[in-house]
């Protein structure tokens, strides 16, 4: 599976746009959720409409801005469910800061 790398204290913009498969028109599903699970193990869990975290662009297009403040691989997956139900899981690394000191 391909990823991107970015730099050990960037923002990283993770994005998801939900189609109908059978028409591929853009919708709003019921629920949309974002699980985030850093390098460490951790995951954070963000529910559009009730965490501001998850923004919405347009119809059917989600962002949300990671703070990747670990290196190593991150991995996030979009899931909606009810009308739309789908899901979908990438992931990203973050390189180590070769230039700070210890």
């Amino acid at each position: 599976m391909p990823f991107n790398i970015y730099d050990l204290g960037d923002r990283v913009r993770v994005s998801a746009a939900f189609k109908n498969a059978e028409i591929q028109a853009a919708i709003d599903p019921d629920v949309i959720n974002l699980s985030v699970r850093s390098p460490a193990g951790m995951v954070t869990t963000y529910t559009h409409g009730v965490d501001a975290n998850v923004v919405k662009d347009d119809v059917g297009r989600y962002y949300a801005m990671v703070n990747a403040n670990a290196p190593g691989f991150w991995f996030y997956r979009w899931w909606s469910a009810g009308f739309g139900q789908t899901a979908k899981e990438k992931e990203f690394k973050i390189r180590t800061a070769e230039a700070i000191e210890a």
